[in-house]
């Protein structure tokens, strides 16, 4: 059986590989990682990123179902389209699936 540690490796490698972007965010909305992809996405860095609050990643007019979306508890999911603000101030279209998880008694979300 695989450590731990290997096992959150493999994990991170899988994600970083993926072509959707990934983000988990702070109960706060704070963006706590992010992979290449929505880095790509945004134009925007990881270091840029990580710390700063998720709804700057969204156009005020898709802010409210954005909201809506993430209105879940543990072990629930939304899913729907949204638009993300992109490099060079362009709109990127996404369908956007939103997990909450609780990670050692911290509500956590995924992007």
């Amino acid at each position: 059986m695989p450590s731990p540690a290997l096992t959150d490796r493999i994990f991170r490698l899988i994600v970083d590989a993926m072509d959707e972007g990934v983000a988990t965010i702070s109960p706060a909305g704070v963006i706590l990682g992010v992979n290449p992809r929505l880095c790509s996405m945004t134009g925007q860095t990881a270091v840029e990123l990580v710390g700063a609050a998720v709804l700057d990643l969204i156009p005020g007019a898709c802010r409210p179902t954005f909201a809506c979306m993430l209105d879940i508890d543990v072990g629930g999911g939304a899913r729907g389209e949204i638009d993300l603000s992109g490099p060079g101030g362009v709109t990127v279209p996404v369908l956007l699936a939103v997990s909450g998880f609780d990670l050692d008694g911290m509500f956590l979300r995924s992007l």
